[in-house]
């Protein structure tokens, strides 16, 4: 086991670590972000640090999200919105977070075009309130 005072020579050189490393790392230690090289965190790597550490999302790269990483995030943290580019979700993604807790948020940002009868179905079964926005075409696509 490391001692925290030895942590600098035991992981030895910080350009080694991938981004899924520093993911992992500040996920549970946040005080080596300042070591951090935010440019190698992938979309998925951001989604997870930021659902434990939303404090870092000043460095996130949010292009590198793609839709399921905005619906994980946006379930948790539906204030990350004003970030989001809404066109990288598909129907079953947009279907995903409209049946989330805080998904009715979200709402007037989807495009229902992309919801088939599927996502559809899924989303009526949480919210029959809305039944009259799918359209018979729906079911076809």
């Amino acid at each position: 086991m490391v001692e925290n005072n030895n942590v600098n020579t035991a992981i030895g050189n910080w350009a080694h670590l991938s981004g899924q490393d520093w993911s992992y790392l500040l996920q549970h230690q946040p005080r080596f972000a300042d070591k951090c090289d935010w440019t190698k965190l992938a979309g998925r790597d951001w989604m997870r640090l930021l659902l434990r550490q939303p404090q870092f999302a000043e460095h996130c790269d949010w292009s590198k999200l793609d839709g399921m990483d905005w619906v994980e995030l946006l379930k948790e943290y539906p204030q990350f919105c004003e970030y989001c580019d809404f066109d990288k979700l598909d129907g079953e993604e947009w279907a995903c977070l409209l049946c989330s807790s805080n998904g009715l948020a979200f709402l007037n940002d989807c495009d229902l075009s992309k919801l088939d009868g599927t996502d559809w179905c899924r989303f009526v079964s949480t919210h029959p309130q809305h039944s009259e926005m799918m359209k018979p075409e729906d079911w076809d696509k």
